[in-house]
């Protein structure tokens, strides 16, 4: 039996780093807690209606204190989903009473699984204790990593590349709120979004025209030349991609620097300018569209060493707002982003 266990949690690890890499981590963790509550909590009643249910403080010391220990770090690693999945929720995509019940819910499944904790199977492993060092280890990188960025150097200054008011649905230092994370020249690329449109994804029946970010202008972040345009490819229904044209129509600037901006997902058409033509920042380059790897209307911008997006040594470049008066940072998933010039 222990060794099945054994494998259960190594087989859980590998999954949390998969899906770390693969941009899922916190839908891998939110499945996990929910999973492992309603295994857990089935399992002690099942023990308590057959007599057989631990209590660790009614232990002999010398049995209880690994045991005790073993809880903690349990209860620890639990809350640490429970923040995890937290910090990586997106507000908009709920109505304000489901994002506050679903909170809500999250929080009850750490509570009842630390209640639980201490209602242990009569054994001590210290493989479960290594597994639990690594999965604590692991999550409380990726959430400092999150919620404490470290500061970048070498990045460089733009101005927002769109009118009014956008939110920053994907992006930051940590794969826990960036699916870009481990995507190479994409580690610091930010996928941009109107506030109205974060629940786009739920509703595959919606139309592009009816989003707010579908049609928005698009201007240069930066001055620069245009180097590269794909303006041709057709825009995807609400919920489909285009993965094998991945930026889908864009545009890339190069900048006096010899730093390359990335535009991507525009509207088939739309672009409006031609290669080799020297922009000033703010100038409009099109319109945002769902073209490419994209399944609803956003724009994804990114800066970068190479002008060939999948080159091997194109490397990302941290992209630097101003979001108070002479104040520009790195931005993050939830931060929004306006421009203070009027």
């Amino acid at each position: 039996m222990q060794f099945l266990i054994n494998i259960y949690q190594l087989l859980m690890l590998m999954l949390m780093l998969s899906a770390a890499y693969a941009g899922l981590l916190a839908n891998f963790l939110f499945l996990l807690l929910a999973i492992s509550t309603f295994y857990l909590v089935i399992l002690k009643l099942i023990q308590a209606f057959r007599r057989k249910l631990t209590y660790i403080p009614g232990l002999p010391w010398g049995e209880a204190r690994p045991l005790i220990l073993l809880g903690l770090m349990r209860c620890l690693n639990w809350s640490l989903v429970g923040a995890s999945i937290s910090i990586a929720m997106i507000p908009i995509q709920f109505p304000e009473d489901q994002y506050h019940s679903t909170l809500l819910l999250i929080w009850s499944f750490v509570g009842a699984i630390c209640f639980c904790s201490f209602f242990p199977m009569h054994h001590y492993s210290k493989f479960a204790s290594a597994s639990h060092a690594i999965f604590f280890f692991f999550l409380a990188t990726v959430l400092g990593l999150a919620m404490f960025p470290i500061p970048l150097k070498g990045g460089i200054t733009l101005s927002p590349p769109g009118i009014g008011k956008w939110y920053v649905f994907q992006g930051g230092g940590s794969p826990l709120v960036s699916h870009h994370y481990f995507a190479g020249s994409q580690r610091y690329a930010l996928d941009l979004i109107k506030a109205a449109d974060g629940q786009f994804a739920q509703n595959p029946n919606a139309r592009l025209e009816s989003s707010a970010t579908f049609n928005q202008p698009i201007l240069a972040p930066i001055s620069g030349k245009v180097i590269g345009i794909e303006n041709s490819l057709e825009d995807n229904a609400i919920g489909k991609t285009n993965p094998g044209n991945p930026a889908g129509n864009h545009v890339i600037l190069e900048t006096n620097e010899g730093v390359y901006i990335l535009l991507a997902h525009l509207k088939k058409g739309s672009i409006g300018i031609k290669l080799g033509e020297q922009l000033e920042a703010g100038a409009q380059i099109g319109l945002c569209g769902n073209s490419g790897n994209s399944s609803q209307p956003h724009l994804h911008i990114q800066a970068m060493t190479k002008k060939d997006l999948f080159s091997a040594d194109n490397k990302a470049i941290p992209m630097l707002f101003e979001v108070s008066k002479g104040s520009f940072r790195v931005l993050t998933r939830n931060d929004s982003l306006e421009s203070l010039k009027h």
